[in-house]
């Protein structure tokens, strides 16, 4: 991954596109960048032979280049999707700094927000940085990725992003959505389970896994709620990894992340094992929407 840049800056000596004052991308955004920027949109071979990205220019030197996807629908809140984001990359980082963080407003209604992540120098690998940006406006959402490649870049690249993006707006509506899935996907929905404790009571619990990342649970005795919980999720191989954000009864630093290892998941039902106990517990997918879902449980 870290010899792609240098592959990059020493593939690129020449443009291969012609300076745009508006560029219409695929997933249906349009952009209108400062006039000061000088701004191509074409394929970089050496980062993909297809994909045609916003390429940031100083005379025949490339700056930085941006990519940009449209997300599948139900991915609106900038919160979970980039813990999940910063999740993937500490996994694939030995060691992560994240940077600037900033959030803004853009044409047409979207919000933008904005983290600049980095993998600090070690050894002959140098830094890596890289700029992602999470723009939505409730009805879709876009992620930007934005990679420095010229010596000095990274001093540019956060300021002049968030004004290349404050130009937003989403011009085609129904323009479907980039080629993005991820190992989440599977598991999104509603899931219930219920469990009998050694003196007779019946302990039953609701977990929504949405799409944008977040969840909501709520666990139940004999009818009651005794526990209730939102927060952000993801998968990784096979395991789960949760942070609790909000909880009543709150609780204790410690336990506001924790791990699930999945057993086994089918199109009806989903058995998780969990790291802290050993536990292992089944749940059923159930329709959300149809009936309230604690009470899917007795249906």
């Amino acid at each position: 991954m870290f010899k792609i840049f240098s592959r990059i800056a020493a593939a690129l000596s020449r443009r291969l596109g012609i300076r745009a004052s508006t560029l219409e991308l695929p997933g249906g955004l349009s952009l209108k960048p400062p006039s000061d920027l000088d701004l191509t949109f074409q394929t970089i071979p050496a980062y993909d032979e297809q994909e045609q990205v916003i390429a940031r220019w100083h005379g025949d030197q490339l700056q930085y280049f941006v990519s940009v996807s449209r997300l599948p629908a139900g991915y609106l809140d900038a919160e979970p999707y980039l813990a999940g984001f910063e999740r993937d990359l500490r996994q694939a980082w030995s060691e992560l700094l994240v940077g600037r963080q900033s959030s803004y407003k853009a044409r047409g209604g979207l919000r933008g927000t904005v983290v600049e992540y980095s993998k600090p120098a070690k050894g002959d690998t140098p830094e890596v940085t890289l700029v992602i940006h999470f723009i939505a406006d409730g009805k879709a959402s876009f992620v930007a990725t934005a990679t420095p490649v010229a010596s000095g870049a990274v001093a540019l690249v956060f300021d002049e992003t968030v004004r290349m993006l404050q130009s937003a707006a989403v011009a085609r509506p129904d323009a479907g959505p980039g080629e993005i899935t991820r190992d989440e996907d599977e598991l999104v929905g509603a899931w219930v389970s219920e469990d009998s404790l050694p003196d007779g009571r019946t302990i039953s619990s609701m977990l929504e896994l949405k799409r944008d990342l977040s969840f909501d649970t709520t666990v139940s005795m004999q009818g009651t709620v005794i526990f209730s919980a939102t927060g952000v999720w993801s998968k990784y191989t096979d395991d789960i990894h949760w942070t609790y954000l909000h909880s009543s009864p709150e609780l204790p630093a410690e336990k506001r992340e924790d791990d699930d290892r999945i057993v086994s998941v089918t199109e009806s039902a989903l058995t998780l094992k969990s790291a802290l106990s050993g536990r292992e517990r089944v749940l059923r997918r159930v329709q959300a929407g149809k009936c309230a879902v604690l009470r899917c449980l007795h249906d």
